[in-house]
């Protein structure tokens, strides 16, 4: 689980509206436009060095967005990216995303995920050495 400090208020109503977010809130809360899910997904702010956007698809497809800071698009292909999942009858399993050959997202597949059942997943890219997680609880695929 991601411990950031809090710099303010303001800065802690970010992090439970994206919490909300990420377990899937009927109504999403967002500051700004910069907080905002472009795709679809569930929106996640990491230790302030990423934004990721995260898309749960059937037959256990994942697709990670990440952006910088200010919450511009970066190329996928010169980043490093890995998850952790389980939930439901999943036992914890782990890999890497791989990046789309535009460079506009990441892409996995959770081996035995079951769409029906909700999923937990770790989501992390690399930053100068530094790892940048966030854990997203993500609801069945409908």
């Amino acid at each position: 689980m991601i411990r950031a400090p809090y710099r303010s208020i303001a800065r802690r109503l970010l992090w439970i509206a994206a919490g909300l977010t990420a377990i899937g809130a009927a109504a999403p809360l967002h500051a700004d436009e910069e907080h905002q899910p472009r795709h679809g997904g569930y929106f996640g702010d990491a230790d302030d060095l990423y934004h990721y956007e995260l898309l749960r698809e059937n037959g256990g497809v994942l697709i990670l967005y990440v952006n910088d800071e200010e919450n511009a698009p970066l190329d996928t292909k010169k980043l490093r990216s890995r998850w952790i999942a389980n939930g439901g009858s999943l036992q914890t399993k782990q890999g890497e995303f791989l990046p789309e050959a535009d460079g506009s997202r990441f892409v996995a597949t959770i081996p035995d995920a079951t769409d029906a059942q909700p999923l937990d997943v770790i989501v992390a890219v690399e930053k100068e050495g530094v790892w940048a997680e966030m854990e997203f609880s993500l609801p069945p695929v409908s």
